[in-house]
């Protein structure tokens, strides 16, 4: 990919996606003459510095992710010292690119995030990666 030139769906992104607190959505993407449909919703609430964000569905294709990182983005955009609880309900796993998306977040721009977990599957996996006490992982199950 050039650099400058963004792929059709974050053009879209960038147009179509807006989390208003307390509101859930699905994006229908054209990419050619195929239009996907993105199963993950994602409700975002503010409580003063306080973000929520519950993901519902299962985090699983390139447009989740970058539906789910967007939405992080975005927050720590407007304001760096705000902290996220993510609320990952239904999915049993997460895509390689959020963890790192994570990571980084947490690593390098001291981002104060708690990733709740509802699946003993999910937690699993954080456990095995190590990742429990890097990104402050909580058991809901």
């Amino acid at each position: 990919m050039k650099r400058g030139i963004k792929p059709l769906f974050l053009k879209q992104l960038n147009k179509k996606v807006n989390l208003s607190p307390a509101k859930s959505f699905c994006l229908k993407i054209e990419t050619g003459k195929k239009i996907k449909g993105i199963c993950v919703q994602l409700e975002s609430s503010q409580n003063g510095n306080s973000h929520k964000i519950v993901v519902k569905n299962v985090i699983k294709t390139i447009e989740d992710s970058t539906v789910f990182k967007k939405s992080i983005s975005d927050i720590l955009l407007k304001d760096p010292s705000a902290k996220i609880d993510i609320h990952i309900i239904d999915s049993y796993i997460i895509t390689s690119s959020i963890i790192g998306t994570l990571l980084k977040m947490v690593q390098k721009d001291n981002a104060k995030i708690t990733v709740y977990v509802y699946s003993a599957d999910l937690y699993e996996l954080l456990d095995k990666l190590n990742l429990i006490i890097l990104l402050n992982v909580k058991k809901e199950f």
